[in-house]
Parts: structure tokens; C-alpha cells; sequence
């Protein structure tokens, strides 16, 4: 399963001693986020002089793989998923991309493509599937490989259901029903109201009474 990082900082350092010139040097091992940092420099003299500098620094994976799918499904979606495969060298790649889901089902047998990245370019795969009804949550993680070893891999962002997967809801809507009568005598009279609720092959598509009519 591809990991989720979350990183506050790459670094901090409290005391760093300068050379004779003023400079300093240090060694900082980079998340493997692609995003852009900000490097704030706070520094003091013996003397009480102080002073403060900042740079900023992008870094980037030189292959990257992307998942993008929606927030969430409707159960019997049928839908392309998707995977960004980014090329960040400066020499062309074939990469085979994989995907790894479940509570979908594609429609490709086979779950794995190949396919040419040109120098810092970047190319969209797809796979069409169907969402399972019955499923509460659908996984997808992307892999890519390319033919010199270079390798990623990601889940979509927005996975906030169980288990780093992104929520299948069932497309329905309440219907309520009101019956209303008067006798023209004063009397009793037990009425009864027969309702039939179609049950669905799937689980997924569970339909409840309301508490009135238990």
C-alpha cells in the first residue's frame, strides 16, 4: 500500500556555527513531497547583531504518479479512473502503470498499462470501471515503474472513508406517504396499510421502515 506522508519541516536546526566568512553549511534530507519549502534563517552575532533570510526550494520526484478519482461514487457508477504520470528527467521513459482497487470492477482485463513519457512530460491513463453496489468504499492506488527503475506510487487525496477509501452512497430519496379519512357515524374502524418494498438483489441498496409504520 502506498504510504501517506504528512511533513511539518524538512529541518530545524537551533544552532549553527558560521566559518570566518559568515557561512554555514548544512545537510537537510527532503520529504518526498512534491511542493515548494520555505527556508527561514535567523541569525545572531557575539555582539548582539542579528539579522534574517529566507529562500524558498520546489522539489519533485523525478517520476511521479498521481491518482484522481471523484470525492465519492454512486453505487453502479460507471466511470474512467485515472492516473498523472509525470516524467521530471531530462530523457524519455516507458513506464507500465498499474492500479490496484477494490469495490470497483474494470472493464479492462488487464489492470496494467504501458505506455511512453516524453522528457519533463506528463500523460493521463485510464481505466473504465463500474462501482459495486454493494461496496461501502471504493480503494484505488496507482503504480508506476518505469524501464530504467525509476518507481511511484499514490492513492487519490481525497480518500475519507474507511481504510483510505473514498465513500459509495446509494442514490435514493424519501417518500412520504400521508392518508387521512372521517366517518360519517360515530364508530371505530381499524384500517390497515400494506406496503411491498421491492428487495433489490444487492445489500447495498437496504430499505428500512419508518418507526410509524413498525
Amino acid at each position: 500500500m502506498p504510504s501517506v506522508q504528512c511533513c511539518v519541516g524538512p529541518m530545524w536546526q537551533p544552532h549553527v556555527v558560521t566559518a570566518a566568512d559568515g557561512r554555514a553549511t548544512v545537510s537537510v534530507e527532503m520529504p518526498g513531497n512534491l511542493t515548494q519549502w520555505r527556508f527561514s534563517v535567523l541569525a545572531i552575532t557575539t555582539d548582539t547583531q542579528v539579522g534574517e533570510a529566507t529562500a524558498t526550494l520546489t522539489t519533485a520526484l523525478p517520476l511521479t504518479a498521481r491518482a484522481v478519482a471523484p470525492r465519492f461514487f454512486i453505487a453502479g457508477d460507471v466511470l474512467p479512473l485515472a492516473a498523472i504520470i509525470q516524467n521530471n528527467t531530462d530523457e524519455p521513459l516507458q513506464v507500465e502503470v498499474r492500479m490496484e482497487q477494490r469495490g470497483l470492477r474494470l472493464r479492462e482485463a488487464n489492470a496494467t498499462q504501458s505506455i511512453p513519457v516524453a522528457a519533463r512530460g506528463l500523460v493521463r491513463v485510464e481505466w473504465w470501471g463500474t462501482v459495486d453496489p454493494a461496496a461501502d468504499g471504493v480503494y484505488m492506488a496507482v503504480y508506476a515503474v518505469a524501464d530504467n527503475g525509476l518507481s511511484d506510487a499514490s492513492i487519490p487525496t481525497l480518500t475519507t472513508g474507511k481504510d483510505n477509501t473514498i465513500p459509495v452512497y446509494a442514490f435514493n430519496t424519501v417518500d412520504t406517504l400521508t392518508f387521512s379519512g372521517a366517518l360519517s357515524d360515530a364508530d371505530t374502524r381499524a384500517e390497515a396499510l400494506e406496503v411491498q418494498i421491492p428487495v433489490p438483489p444487492i445489500e447495498a441498496l437496504k430499505q428500512q421502515l419508518p418507526d410509524c409504520l413498525v
